[in-house]
């Protein structure tokens, strides 16, 4: 073994040409040591002492030369304590999910190393906002109820499997809950006292299971239990580079714990985007800095989702290239509180349908996964979490959802027919907003919780997927994708800047307006049940279709003003969700009146084509 100076200039551990450098910050003032550990057995084969020769204030780096690293795993030592290195490029000792032998090894976990350059095979899309479908998912919940191979199931080889599917459906953006390293198994330490006044730190067996994967973890290593157990670091960047081979992104969950320093949360971003191609990343907690990520010159091709973005922020914000979403409950709490008549606010309703900006953009989505599925949203008035063994405390409140006559699933038509419209409704406004849109795994397929607002422990059929629906479920699937391929075909509905609501390029009408019983309202009112959004396609181009939306949320049909087409066009009623239940859409019917009656609950499309 021979021991060299390091370079100082990388925190983790990286191959060199001289052998294997380790530069690491110390918990202690005495010096540290490096411990070696066989990887097979973890019993230690070599401490290495540090001295203050090798240090630069409490930053350690050296360079040792002359070991199998591939046989090899280590943490760092400073007088009895041992941690694991917070910069990790992988974490050795999880490498099957949920594995309960761990409990005889106090469920330790170490580093280990990453070997050799990947050569990538396709360059990351790059997509427009306004072209991207974003799809968030739980890679072992989207994959374990599937019919697929089990060796496939809970892991990368299971989301490969499903990429086709998905494209299929119109999704450009994967949008990951946490694939870094966690700790899954919820297990409590304490110390413990003997007769003889000896204290001892003794850990009791996991309970739960960290399903969802929030909370401390190894940030910089992808979780070895998602891709395989060996080699999860080449796994990952062959499964970023599938996704990009499909003209797809890949965006990832990140949930820094409080006690994360500022500059390693960067530093973990940083090596994402460069090493493993990541596209850009949903921010989850308070405590992230935002300022800083905004104005990283590392990160301005890097998509940015947060809640939490102060308007300082936007504000200095260019158009030339979009980077920062927020991505917040807005929108799915407005359209919640319309359709399920929980004291809504029309104004409120089309000011989220609208909201957008040249310099950054919005997130739209009807559900997240923090909170009821889209389906229990209609299913459930009141959340049903016992199983997560907090005496239902847990979870959202505030979820504005309506059970339409019977708390969870029934046998009665209409009310499983109203859920099913409701569904629609929440697809298309959706989709037909200016925001860009997410949809949750499984709401394409009227996926259940069974009333579990918040499966975060319930690694189980509560949790994952339910794949197998039909009936007017499997319509919705259908329904799902013929909304997207039409937000596609009508670029109005996905213009980077805001509508100004005036006709400043003079072509006859505003680019957006509103309607009622009359045509042209001054204003929308909050107490208003039903309204018509008038988009001109003139905007776009000149042989655009302009499109007009009447959305009615009240319980009976209503009778709304149908503008008069421009000169040249006649309207046509393309759907309405009362009555179209897939995309099997009927042929278009033209429409002569200068009123329409929308069913209650429901939202029509109208476009308005030049007459042939």
């Amino acid at each position: 073994m021979k021991k060299l100076p390091g370079s100082f200039l990388r925190f983790g551990t990286h191959e060199t040409t001289d052998g294997m450098e380790f530069t690491f910050a110390s918990v202690s003032s005495q010096c540290p040591s490096i411990c070696l550990f066989d990887i097979a057995t973890k019993d230690m084969v070599e401490e290495i002492v540090l001295s203050d020769e090798d240090r630069i204030g409490d930053v350690y780096s050296v360079v040792l030369k002359g070991y199998p690293w591939k046989k090899l795993c280590y943490l760092y030592r400073a007088k009895d304590v041992f941690w694991l290195d917070p910069y990790a490029s992988v974490v050795c000792g999880r490498e099957q999910w949920a594995d309960e032998s761990r409990f005889d090894e106090n469920y330790r976990v170490y580093g280990g190393f990453a070997f050799g350059k990947y050569q990538w095979k396709h360059s990351m899309p790059k997509l427009a906002p306004g072209n991207m479908i974003l799809y968030k998912l739980h890679m072992r919940g989207f994959t374990m109820g599937r019919r697929i191979a089990k060796g496939s199931r809970g892991n990368d080889l299971g989301v490969l499997a499903c990429l086709d599917e998905l494209k299929g459906l119109g999704v450009t953006s994967l949008v990951f809950m946490p694939l870094y390293d966690f700790e899954e198994m919820m297990y409590e330490s304490c110390t413990v006292v003997d007769e003889k006044g000896q204290a001892s730190c003794q850990v009791q067996k996991a309970e739960k299971i960290n399903y969802w994967g929030y909370g401390k973890g190894a940030y910089f290593a992808p979780k070895a239990s998602c891709f395989g157990g060996k080699d999860p670091v080449n796994r990952m960047k062959k499964m970023v580079d599938a996704i990009h081979g499909n003209d797809m992104e890949c965006i990832m969950e990140m949930s820094f714990s409080e006690d994360t320093p500022k500059e390693q949360m960067m530093e973990c971003l940083h090596r994402w985007v460069m090493e493993y191609h990541i596209d850009g990343f949903r921010l989850v907690g308070c405590n992230v800095p935002i300022e800083q990520i905004a104005s990283d010159p590392y990160l301005k091709d890097t998509k940015i989702l947060y809640d939490h973005i102060p308007w300082e922020v936007l504000q200095e914000e260019t158009e030339e290239r979009k980077h920062l979403f927020v991505c917040d409950d807005d929108f799915c709490y407005s359209l919640r509180r319309m359709q399920n008549h929980m004291d809504g606010s029309m104004v409120q309703f089309v000011n989220q349908m609208r909201r957008q900006n040249q310099a950054y953009g919005f997130i739209n989505y009807a559900a997240s996964g923090s909170g009821f599925t889209l389906w229990d949203s209609y299913c459930y008035g009141e959340k049903h979490n016992l199983d997560n063994g907090e005496d239902n405390r847990d979870g959202t409140n505030s979820n504005f959802s309506c059970n339409y006559g019977h708390e969870g699933p029934t046998r009665n038509k209409s009310i499983n027919q109203m859920r099913c419209q409701q569904m629609r409704n929440a697809v298309t406004a959706m989709l037909l907003g200016q925001g860009v849109p997410m949809l949750l795994s499984g709401d394409e397929v009227a996926n259940s919780q069974d009333g579990n607002n918040n499966v975060y422990c319930q690694d189980n059929p509560t949790g994952w997927v339910n794949w197998s629906s039909n009936g007017e479920k499997k319509k919705i699937r259908e329904f799902t994708g013929s909304m997207i391929s039409f937000r596609k075909a009508h670029p109005v509905l996905t213009q980077e800047g805001a509508m100004k609501m005036n006709d400043y390029r003079h072509k006859g009408i505003p680019d957006l307006s509103y309607h009622g019983k009359e045509p042209w309202l001054m204003g929308v009112g909050d107490e208003m049940k039903s309204v018509g959004i008038l988009y001109c396609g003139a905007y776009i181009s000149e042989q655009e279709a302009d499109l007009y939306i009447c959305c009615n949320f009240g319980y009976e049909a209503s009778e709304m003003a149908l503008p008069k087409p421009q000169t040249g066009r006649q309207w046509k009623l393309l759907m309405n969700t009362a009555e179209d239940d897939s995309g099997e859409w009927k042929q278009r019917e033209v429409m002569t009146d200068d009123m329409v009656s929308v069913p209650g609950s429901s939202i029509s499309i109208f476009l308005a084509e030049e007459i042939r």
